[in-house]
């Protein structure tokens, strides 16, 4: 009864309207917070994951959600870039039918995104073809757009090879000499995906989204025999050979370990690493209230220990912190949710030998290419993120998101701000 009483309490002050009132007081944001924190270890997992992509509907194609507090943000009051991404995604998809699926996505974040105010995505239409179909979506705070988001959708359709296949087995049993017919494909997509909507048809007003499932899904990365449009030509990357994610372990399982031989003197550690180990060791006090966990294939290099590597590609394994069902949306969301946060590490971390301590670190835009639309956020995925190139205050990161099982599921890339409170480090 005293949770079920605190539950609702916390629900009610997270409204619209009272993290509105509330926001210019440093102590009210701060009770906010925490009451947000006592609901969110109260919710299901997966409950609390709908509940960042369950947008309302204000008017056509514009949504509205006050849900922008995570872990991930960089301080009390700027939004997790992941989480604005991935809630324009879903504003995006609540305009086009079921059967197009996102496979482009190019952002710039403008301003910070104040978590205490509500954010509206408007979407627009630009282009709805029969293959292909665009949208542009402008996230809006107190009537400043402080975000953008382009997005290409391409329609999942039987190939033509399906086609002509089941115009010769209909052919061929029409003569009466089936033995010889031959079935070539199938459409069948995803169990428990939302309804298909009709062709230009805008959700009801109200919550947006709607979440289903019945069944599990196909192998990560994997797609039914001739059940997209024929393919001209198939190649992908070998997935790197690294640890696998069973011999490792989260940097918050370290954190508790690495204090003790520090205090013991049996680890050295200069005044910056000093600095990031108390924002590591804060991160891991609240890990019940992420949403995704991440296994470092290299912890050393991660937090600037050992010896100096000029290496800038660090390995990651990343997935939910829970089980999701089954669905296929829900999965999508979280995992460009997901590819935000690491992706700047591997242009900053390689110069920590040298002294670096960042200052200010901040994404400038964040592009994501989805090479398969059913992707399983509740499984292991390997996360390789490499920089390029880093000068005049920004740097350049790629990343290649791995299935365990090495297919290449998606493809980003993104530049950041990069600045230090010491001098140039050069590797």
């Amino acid at each position: 009864m005293r949770s079920s009483l605190l539950s609702s309490v916390a629900k009610f002050v997270i409204t619209d309207y009272a993290a509105t009132s509330l926001r210019h007081c440093s102590s009210c944001r701060r009770v906010v917070a925490a009451l947000q924190q006592a609901s969110t270890s109260m919710e299901n997992y997966e409950d609390r994951v709908k509940r960042f992509f369950a947008l309302e509907q204000v008017e056509p194609d514009v949504f509205r959600t006050s849900n922008l507090g995570t872990l991930q943000q960089s301080s009390d009051k700027a939004a997790y870039g992941g989480l604005i991404f991935a809630q324009a995604l879903a504003a995006a998809e609540n305009t086009v039918e079921d059967k197009l699926k996102p496979h482009a996505m190019h952002s710039f974040f403008i301003l910070n995104v104040d978590t205490s105010i509500p954010v509206q995505y408007h979407v627009r239409r630009v282009r709805d073809g029969r293959s292909f179909c665009t949208r542009t979506v402008e996230a809006v705070q107190e009537g400043k757009i402080v975000f953008i988001l382009q997005v290409s959708f391409h329609v999942v359709s039987c190939s033509f090879f399906f086609y002509t296949s089941v115009f010769r087995f209909s052919i061929v049993c029409f003569l009466g000499i089936s033995r010889f017919a031959t079935i070539g494909g199938s459409s069948r997509q995803l169990q428990g995906t939302p309804k298909v909507r009709g062709q230009g048809a805008r959700p009801r007003h109200g919550v947006a989204l709607e979440f289903s499932a019945a069944g599990r899904s196909r192998q990560p990365g994997a797609t039914h025999r001739n059940s997209l449009e024929p393919d001209s030509a198939v190649h992908q990357d070998v997935m790197p050979v690294v640890p696998s994610w069973e011999k490792l372990e989260c940097l918050s399982d370290v954190i508790p370990w690495l204090k003790t031989e520090i205090a013991a003197g049996r680890i050295k550690v200069k005044p910056a690493l000093e600095h990031r180990l108390k924002h590591y060791e804060t991160r891991a006090s609240q890990k019940n209230g992420d949403l995704f966990q991440i296994r470092l294939t290299s912890i050393d290099r991660h937090i600037g220990l050992g010896e100096q590597s000029t290496s800038r590609t660090f390995y990651s394994w990343v997935r939910s912190v829970g089980d999701l069902g089954d669905c296929e949306k829900l999965h999508r969301y979280l995992v460009a949710y997901t590819t935000d946060g690491p992706m700047g590490g591997s242009a900053f971390r390689p110069h920590y030998g040298n002294g670096f301590d960042p200052s200010m670190i901040f994404s400038l835009d964040h592009n994501v290419w989805m090479h398969k639309h059913l992707i399983r956020a509740d499984q292991w995925m390997l996360f390789e993120n490499t920089s390029t190139v880093a000068g005049k205050g920004r740097a350049f990161v790629t990343g290649k998101l791995w299935s365990e099982d090495g297919v290449l599921l998606l493809s980003c890339a993104q530049e950041i701000v990069l600045r230090s409170r010491g001098t140039v480090s050069k590797i």
